[in-house]
């Protein structure tokens, strides 16, 4: 099909899709910017104080919440807006949890130490 042709498409998604995944975009490289200020900042802020705790305490006590709310809102927004995405989502933890379960610890005592 010619750049043209795919061009003159008529997008088929409602606008709430489309806004979602302005949203979801934006979300996305906010979480990857907490993810990276939250290790820069517990890494060069330890020598400093703020109400008597290290400014790197204060990152991940700030970071990993907001972390963890940015992607809870990523995952209720796909499966408001884009089930193809939660689907997918869905499918990818379902192959990583046959995967785990499908290895065990090896557990044999050490029988002669050299």
């Amino acid at each position: 099909m010619a750049l043209t042709e795919k061009l003159s498409l008529v997008d088929q998604r409602s606008d709430e899709e489309m806004i979602w995944d302005v949203i979801r975009a934006w979300l996305t490289i906010s979480r990857i910017v907490v993810f990276f200020a939250v290790i820069i900042v517990s890494e060069f802020m330890e020598e400093f104080m703020f109400l008597e705790i290290t400014i790197a305490i204060w990152a991940l006590v700030i970071g990993i919440p907001l972390f963890l709310l940015i992607s809870v809102l990523l995952i209720i927004g796909d499966k408001r807006y884009a089930p193809e995405k939660d689907e997918a989502r869905k499918e990818a933890t379902a192959k990583l949890k046959q995967k785990i379960e499908g290895k065990t610890a090896v557990k044999r005592p050490i029988k002669a130490r050299r």
